[in-house]
């Protein structure tokens, strides 16, 4: 084994996402909302030796968005026939994606150190309208770590 691979699974606070509209329907507005709560899991290189004081490293990993309480707007009822008392819903399947990242750690003592990162996660997933009609959507948003770690 080495000192320069490591595993990371960080775990975070569910995201809200706005979907919004490309081509023909980009510039309508925001077409709803949905949230996600990603399960990730990186294989980082850190790069020098373990005792140094400060560890720069470059994750790659997958992963897994699990979509939830999609909401759609009065903007996506209006443009897809829905009406106040029929209203246009929305529903969104849970996707696999890939996710970079590059940060640094600082070793705080022999088994501890604290991290910041900056991450990139890639996620299409297809999006089903109660009148029939999916839409193509796609995530990819960055989000900034601090971590704390534990060397076992």
């Amino acid at each position: 084994w080495t000192d320069n691979i490591s595993i990371d699974l960080p775990i975070s606070a569910p995201f809200t996402h706005d979907v919004v509209g490309a081509g023909a329907i980009q510039g309508v507005g925001k077409l709803g909302t949905v949230k996600s709560l990603p399960a990730t899991l990186l294989a980082q290189y850190r790069f020098g030796e373990a005792s140094s004081s400060f560890r720069p490293f470059f994750g790659a990993g997958l992963t897994y968005g699990y979509f939830y309480k999609p909401k759609a707007t009065a903007v996506l009822s209006g443009i897809t026939g829905g009406t106040p008392s029929n209203p246009t819903t929305l529903s969104m399947k849970s996707r696999l994606g890939a996710t970079l990242e590059f940060g640094g750690a600082y070793n705080l003592t022999k088994d501890w150190s604290a991290s910041l990162s900056v991450t990139k996660t890639f996620i299409k997933t297809t999006g089903s309208l109660s009148t029939g009609q999916t839409i193509e959507t796609t995530l990819d948003p960055v989000s900034v770590k601090f971590g704390v770690g534990y060397r076992f």
